[in-house]
Formats: C-alpha cells, structure tokens, sequence
C-alpha cells in the first residue's frame, strides 16, 4: 500500500512541469501559432507534430509571434533549419529586451559618466549615440555576472574563406591619428575612452574583453549600410575612411566594413590593447586580425544576431 501511494506521488509531481508548460497558454493559442507558422514557405514542409513543437517552444518563449516573426524569417531565408531559427530569434529578442531595459535603467538613474555626456552640446543622434554605446558596451562589463552572460568570448574554428591572414598582402589604409580639436565629440569619445579604461583596470579585463568591448562600441555606433544595397553610400563611405578621425568616425552614424573596422581598430588602441592588431582586405570586404594568446584570429565587427562567433582562429 505505501509503495502504491508512493508511486501516486511521484507520478504527480512528474506531470506538474508539463501541466504548467501547457497551462501557460490556451489549446486556441496552440492551434493559431501552429496555423501562422503553417503558413509560412520555409516551414510548410514540417509534419504536424513538428509544427505543435515549434508551436510550443514559441510560446513558452514568453514571446508573441509577431516580435519574433521578422527575425524568424530571416534566418530561414540565410539557410538556418526551423529550429535553430526560432532559437536565434527568440536569443535576438532577449538581447533587444536587455538592451531596452540597460538603456532605460541608466536613463532613469544616470551615472557620473552618463551626467558628463548629457553636459555636452551634441546634436541629438551623437548624444544618444554615446549614451547608447556606454550602456551597451561598457558599462555592463563593470558586473562579473554580465561579463560571463554576454561579454565571454566566443572563438570558432577556422573556416575555408578565412585560411591565412591578409594584413601583410591585402593591407588598408584608415586613419588612426587622433583629432587636434577639443569640440564635444571629442570630449564625449574621451569621456567613453576613459569610462572603458577604469573598467578594464579595475576589473582585470584580459585581452579579448577589451577587443569584445571595442567590437560592440563599433557594432552600437555605426549601422551597418550594406554595400550591394547601398553602392553610392558604400563608395562615399570606404572613401571617407582614411580621412575621418577617430573621434569623428564614432559619431557618422553609419558607415560599411571599413568605417566599423576603423572604429573598432581606434577603440581598442585607445583603450589599452597592447597585442598587435592590423586591418586586413578579403575582396572588397574589411576586417581585423589579431594576436592573442599564440594564435591569430580575425572578426568581423559588424553587428549581426546569426553570427554566434566573435572571433574565428585562422587555419
């Protein structure tokens, strides 16, 4: 008799996650997410069953379709399967709402640092683009539990397109000299520089933390104009490169590979990086390779949800 109402037990505690999972949300709610996703080109291949599961892991995602949709249908459209597609939206979307409420919390309570930018005669676009910077990319890394959620970095293997480094045969040329002004935005890029600094002092970052931090400054300042859309404003932009201070380059608002590498190169200069770091050509596209730990590496710093890699190992 004890071992029967033993085994009643157990089974009942058992069943408890799968009723809540389910009871989050309504037969109704299943069967109009599984319609809509039914619907959609890439997923009308799936059986039934593998709609309810997708179905489901959308829903207890805690988002709706339509906040995930658009990113769901990109990254069926570059290739990715069903379901790697919907985790890489449902990841983007959790980012989005972390970067929504860093940007808040630091707007309701500013620090010293977010006070210094707001002092500053910028126009609009640069002050919210350098207290956007500092929230996303700087700041955070002040919290050790941040760093191991969102600041590790993450090394790939090497891939066929990228199998030797190019900084020696396909070099580019972008400026690195400093400006001689003393406007506002160089006091804001100072500003960001030294708030980047104390951080990496004070917390002992290692190399590849400082080039993470540098690669999300370049990656939240500029966006990202892609040049086959773009070619007028792609041609303008590669031009401007090698011309553009540093200070000014943070601040254009958006740019292409070369403009993001510029920024990110500057950056990690400015904010300590002693390894070597060379700007590098592939074709018409720009990026960077460094040294670190005995082995090259290159990254892209081009702000991209599908990309899990921050830096991939040369061959």
């Amino acid at each position: 008799m004890k071992l029967i109402f033993t085994s009643i037990i157990i089974y009942f505690f058992c069943q408890i996650p799968i009723a809540f999972a389910y009871d989050s949300y309504s037969t109704t709610e299943l069967e109009s997410v599984k319609k809509r996703l039914a619907a959609h080109p890439k997923l009308k291949i799936l059986d039934s069953q593998s709609l309810e599961d997708l179905a489901i892991e959308l829903l207890s995602s805690r988002f709706q379709l339509h906040a995930l949709e658009l990113r769901l249908t990109r990254f069926l459209q570059n290739g990715d399967l069903p379901f790697a597609a919907l985790e890489k939206a449902i990841s983007a979307e959790e980012t989005e709402q972390w970067h929504m409420s860093q940007l808040k919390r630091l707007s309701a309570e500013p620090d010293s640092v977010v006070t210094q930018l707001q002092k500053l005669t910028l126009k609009p676009l640069e002050k919210q683009s350098a207290q956007r910077v500092y929230a996303l990319c700087i700041e955070p890394l002040k919290y050790h539990a941040l760093r191991l959620e969102r600041f590790s970095p993450r090394i790939c293997s090497p891939t066929d397109s990228y199998n030797h480094t190019r900084h020696e045969s396909d070099s580019v040329n972008i400026r690195t000299k400093p400006s001689h002004k003393n406007n506002d935005r160089v006091k804001a890029y100072n500003i960001l520089v030294q708030a980047g600094k104390d951080i990496i002092e004070s917390k002992k970052l290692e190399d590849l933390e400082i080039l993470l931090m540098a690669k999300c400054i370049a990656e939240k300042s500029l966006k990202f104009k892609v040049p086959i859309k773009y070619p007028i404003k792609a041609c303008h932009e590669s031009l401007k490169a090698p011309l553009r201070s540093p200070e000014s380059a943070l601040f254009q608002g958006e740019g292409v590979c070369s403009n993001i590498s510029g920024v990110a190169y500057n950056m990690a200069k400015a904010l300590g990086f002693k390894g070597p770091i060379f700007f590098a050509r592939h074709h018409l596209h720009v990026f960077l390779e460094t040294h670190v730990k005995g082995e090259w590496l290159h990254f892209h710093p081009l702000a991209s949800y599908a990309n899990s890699c921050d830096f991939v190992r040369f061959k």
